[in-house]
């Protein structure tokens, strides 16, 4: 696309990377980071390994169906509790 659009580039670019667009995170021991790769530009500072730090990223994917059908299963489940509680 950039090679379409060359003289979009510069703006592609500063839209890419505008601060109005970043979300910092900075997790701590045990938390997870979940985001949808198809939607999200993502990127990693760099961290000094020299301090004993260390960095361990793991990813995995999901299809969303099956996101989709555990949500309506877990809803099923919600409502048959909720209706067997009134009765």
């Amino acid at each position: 696309m950039l090679n379409i659009l060359p003289s979009a580039s510069p703006f592609l670019l500063n839209f890419a990377i505008g601060l109005m667009f970043v979300v910092g995170l900075q997790s701590q021991l045990g938390e997870i980071v979940c985001f949808d790769n198809w939607r999200v530009l993502h990127g990693r500072k760099s961290f000094d390994a020299s301090r004993g730090t260390v960095r361990k990223l793991e990813h995995c994917y999901i299809e969303w169906d099956e996101v989709h059908a555990r949500r309506r299963h877990l809803q099923q489940q919600l409502l048959s509790t909720a209706t067997s509680r009134r009765n």
